[in-house]
């Protein structure tokens, strides 16, 4: 088992010096038990990439799973805190100082080597650091990241988990399900975390997919698609399908239930849609990056 610093107590109270930062959503784990049910979701064999390390409880957690951690914090007020109280883990702890919105996660894993990701991910980017990971993995060639186990606000949690006909179910569970099989983990309370936020976290897992198990289809396209209808979601398809531009003749004709609304949809059948619409006519989208404006789009679907 890792040798883990005696002194360095999980529970202990945050140093009176640590100036927790509201804009950058720092809400600390303090439920042990949580944080070890979450690092034995890792296989101990993988790298734990941890976003958000904070004072360093469930990155202790990791090293008792036997993980080796690289952790990526970008509150430069918590590096010395978390270098004092892992010390002792020279061989098997890095530390980066960096935005999660910025990092390029396919980099991160030919500087070091494949990865998991984990965390307690800050409530109000969750979301987006998600759709950033979900881009970096569709966009490389080569699987770098095997899957990913973290906590959300619980409304996202159900979001990102949801089953069609379920009233969580959008355009985020969509996007999320081309990329990943995901499954919501367990609950933790509001009070098991300081400061206490507003509402419970949710703890989710994504299981990435190979690149040869994306569904067949031009993803700009069938984002697209897939936005149009959720920025109409109570209508039912064969209206909210027409905030789309260039819609091709004659694809009200098409072999599909347009009475349905859009989160009655499944992923499959919205992969088929897009294909049918562009063999009938429908325009390519072209791929304008992956930017953060992008992210934020797809994330707040």
């Amino acid at each position: 088992m890792p040798q883990i610093d005696e002194t360095a107590e999980l529970m202990r109270p945050l140093r009176t010096n640590i100036h927790l930062k509201k804009a950058l959503g720092q809400h600390f784990l303090r439920d042990r038990d949580a944080a070890a049910r979450i690092a034995r979701y890792l296989p101990k064999d993988r790298l734990a990439v941890e976003i958000g390390p904070g004072d360093g409880a469930l990155t202790q957690e990791l090293f008792l799973h036997g993980n080796k951690v690289l952790a990526i914090e970008v509150d430069a007020e918590m590096i010395p805190l978390l270098k004092k109280r892992f010390h002792r883990q020279k061989d098997t702890f890095q530390l980066i100082v960096a935005d999660a919105l910025r990092i390029n996660w396919a980099a991160l894993a030919e500087e070091h080597e494949p990865y998991a990701l984990v965390g307690n991910l800050p409530y109000n980017i969750a979301s987006q650091i998600i759709i950033r990971v979900l881009d970096a993995v569709r966009n490389s060639p080569n699987p770098f990241l095997s899957e990913m186990v973290v906590t959300v606000q619980k409304e996202v949690a159900e979001r990102l988990t949801a089953k069609a006909g379920n009233k969580s179910y959008g355009g985020l569970t969509i996007l999320t399900k081309y990329h990943a099989e995901a499954e919501y983990l367990f609950t933790i309370p509001a009070e098991n975390f300081f400061p206490k936020p507003q509402v419970d976290g949710g703890v989710i897992r994504l299981k990435f997919h190979k690149p040869s198990e994306f569904p067949p289809v031009d993803y700009p396209t069938f984002r697209r698609i897939v936005r149009g209808c959720f920025a109409q979601r109570r209508k039912i398809l064969s209206n909210s399908l027409r905030v789309v531009n260039d819609l091709p003749e004659g694809w009200k004709d098409l072999p599909f239930d347009w009475s349905r609304r859009p989160e009655q949809i499944e992923l499959a059948e919205f992969v088929s849609l897009t294909n049918q619409l562009i063999k009938l006519g429908l325009p390519i989208s072209h791929a304008s990056g992956e930017s953060l404006s992008e992210s934020n789009a797809d994330a707040n679907m």
